[in-house]
């Protein structure tokens, strides 16, 4: 345990990547200061670019997760202190600046190879990314009216290829599709959730578990092709999925409020 301690404090790949995260969060910090006006939202992703490209080429790898958590993240923030009344905004914003360092520093230490079983790391990284995206999309629903409108087709497109990026970044980081084999799945993936997402406003979820809806339904995807593609998509995991699915609908289902006509 201590030589695990000091290894990890003489680390200086984690030192380096602490102090862009610190750098980064109080660049944040300062953005939600300045109640995101058009300069400082260009120069924080001046910033932004500035880190990445800085970074190991391997950076490519999570180019999704690192621009879908800066741009997210400057939305989110946006979305939460924009309520009128809105009390405590400035330890709101110190946590939501938090919360985004951490996000920051576990996509700079996946790039690094800062973490040593990657594959973990990753994995929640990429579920903390479908929810936070879910949420997100949801909170932002314009609302559908009679027929598809602009906006409706705006937020359709946006879940369709903040999904497909996300899925697509995965299946290259498994390393278990390329080409228009990767292609056609991330595609479809992004589709299917459209239709669920779609679905989701037709009934009386509201929008957090809307997104847990949503969120449910691609984890179980996502683990489903990685066990077709690996080869280990057995009757033993199709059960555990389906009841985690159910379980966990079941619970999403019981908190809504039904109301029959």
């Amino acid at each position: 345990m201590a030589k695990k301690l000091i290894s990890s404090l003489i680390n200086q790949t984690g030192w380096r990547l602490l102090a862009k995260t610190l750098g980064v969060s109080l660049v944040f910090g300062l953005l939600i200061l300045t109640g995101f006006s058009f300069w400082p939202v260009f120069l924080f992703f001046v910033f932004m670019g500035v880190v990445y490209f800085s970074e190991l080429p391997d950076r490519r790898l999570f180019r999704a997760s690192y621009w879908l958590v800066s741009i997210g993240s400057v939305l989110g923030a946006s979305a939460v202190l924009s309520f009128p009344g809105f009390p405590l905004k400035g330890l709101i914003g110190v946590f939501l600046a938090l919360i985004f360092g951490g996000f920051i520093f576990l996509v700079l230490g996946l790039i690094n190879l800062l973490f040593k079983n990657r594959n973990i790391a990753y994995s929640l990284l990429n579920i903390a990314l479908i929810a936070c995206f879910s949420i997100l999309v949801f909170y932002r629903w314009p609302g559908f009216s009679a027929g598809l409108v602009l906006p409706d087709i705006l937020w359709l497109l946006l879940v369709f290829f903040g999904i497909t990026l996300l899925m697509k970044e995965f299946l290259v980081f498994e390393g278990v599709a390329t080409g228009w084999n990767l292609r056609m799945i991330s595609w479809s993936v992004g589709f299917l959730a459209c239709q669920i997402a779609a679905l989701s406003l037709l009934l009386p979820l509201g929008f957090i578990n809307a997104a847990a809806f949503l969120t449910l339904f691609l984890i179980i995807v996502r683990d489903a092709i990685l066990g077709r593609l690996r080869g280990f998509l057995g009757l033993t995991l199709v059960l555990r999925e389906l009841t985690i699915f159910v379980v966990v609908l079941s619970l999403i289902f019981a908190t809504v409020t039904w109301i029959l006509p």
